[in-house]
């Protein structure tokens, strides 16, 4: 609103349809027009004019702005209230960067003062403390409807970030549900890769069922996506996934019959990339204000307390009341799919061996004596056990171990079987 100064008896502040009314009312004192003209051009009656014309004549130009104009409302917060909610925001809130709508529910929740997140926003930012800033230059992007069946797809996605404030970076490793927006899987680990997302996955079949499909970035532990060089191109660029080449994790969902669908921008899979940045503004807070410090400690309060409110208060109803979860009859066989399998020919001293992974030694067995050149199938579950298969009759090989490591993410080619390698 634009406001003018009048000098009268002092500064009056008014806006412009203010300003008008009063030059008009004062052309009616002038007797330069008659009060039917001034009440055709306000739209008003010639009473209403009349009732200006007294006001105006007693009190100047103040008569005409309305009586309210900058008095204290009566739902104005009590300054107590606003001194007492800026000593609980600098004694307890303050260092751990709540964003508005998380300090309004502590203040409701926790320390019992009723107050509206409006009136928090005004009042924290009247002392200089901003929200999120929005970043700038984003592209246009078309909105995605959402999914209508819980289950219909899922979105995973893991955010490394010093998430429990001790200055190490954990890996948080997230899966939302698109139709409802609800956290299905959140916790941390040391490091990224094919068996932190598998246990993810494992943790929500178990615990819903099956879905649909699963929505990934392109990591190399999900896809393999092929460079090629441009003309005069500085760098390379990447081309569409290979779906002829499956990783560890492209070959478990394969035999589960989930598709497996990447993204090919971050925005693209927006859903849990917001669920992210609510994370990182609540989980952390909520974790510095429980004082916790260590992996294990967080995970166990994440899953048993924190998912489930934030569900409570983000979490919405799906179009569709019909679930599309497919419930596993064995749950057992889970196990056996989401782990690392590597097919392997035995060498002529009876071991099977993976770089960066394991070196077997195969023992004789009843049904055969010597594994020379034999193929067998080395499976290597989330928690740690090894087993063995003769490939053509998927019988067990007896074996000890004779070196050990904890896989870290290898190329895309050592996380597949010999038979599935690309060609070069």
């Amino acid at each position: 609103m634009v406001e003018f100064t009048v000098d009268m008896e002092g500064k009056v502040f008014m806006g412009g349809h203010d300003l008008r009314k009063w030059r008009l009312i004062d052309d009616v004192l002038k007797k330069m027009k008659t009060q039917e003209e001034a009440g055709d051009d306000l739209n008003l009656s010639t009473r209403q004019v009349r009732r200006l014309v007294r006001r105006a004549k007693k009190d100047g130009v103040k008569g005409i702005i309305h009586g309210l104009r900058g008095k204290k409302g009566n739902r104005a917060m009590a300054e107590h209230l606003k001194s007492q909610v800026l000593s609980i925001w600098e004694a307890k809130y303050r260092s751990c960067r709540l964003n508005f709508s998380h300090f309004t529910e502590k203040l409701n929740e926790v320390e019992s003062v009723k107050i509206g997140r409006e009136s928090v926003r005004q009042l924290l930012r009247s002392k200089g403390v901003s929200d999120r800033v929005l970043k700038k230059g984003r592209k246009h992007r078309s909105f995605r409807e959402p999914k209508a069946q819980f289950g219909e797809m899922l979105q995973l996605d893991t955010s490394p970030h010093d998430w429990l404030g001790t200055g190490v970076k954990y890996h948080c490793v997230v899966i939302v549900d698109d139709a409802t927006s609800r956290l299905l899987y959140c916790q941390l680990f040391e490091r990224d890769g094919t068996l932190p997302n598998m246990a993810a996955m494992r943790a929500v079949f178990l615990k819903y069922g099956l879905p649909m499909a699963i929505y990934t970035d392109r990591a190399s532990w999900f896809f393999y996506t092929p460079k090629h060089r441009i003309a005069d191109g500085p760098k390379p660029e990447f081309s569409e996934v290979d779906r002829h080449f499956k990783t560890q994790i492209g070959r478990a969902l394969d035999e589960l019959g989930i598709e497996f669908i990447p993204a090919y921008s971050p925005q693209a899979k927006g859903r849990v990339e917001r669920m992210n940045g609510t994370l990182q503004d609540r989980l952390i807070a909520e974790i510095k204000l429980n004082g916790i410090t260590e992996m294990d400690k967080a995970n166990k309060f994440i899953e048993e307390i924190f998912i489930d409110d934030l569900n409570k208060r983000f979490g919405k109803d799906p179009k569709s009341a019909v679930s599309a979860f497919v419930s596993v009859a064995k749950p057992e066989q889970i196990d056996e799919i989401l782990c690392l399998k590597f097919i392997c020919k035995v060498a002529k001293d009876n071991t099977v061996c993976r770089a960066k992974y394991f070196k077997l030694q195969l023992e004789p067995s009843p049904e055969r004596t010597n594994w020379h050149q034999a193929r067998a199938e080395v499976r290597i579950y989330l928690d740690g056990k090894i087993k063995v298969l003769h490939l053509p009759t998927q019988k067990t090989v007896p074996f000890k171990i004779l070196e050990i490591a904890t896989p870290h993410e290898p190329k895309n080619t050592s996380e597949l079987p010999v038979t599935q390698k690309r060609a070069a």
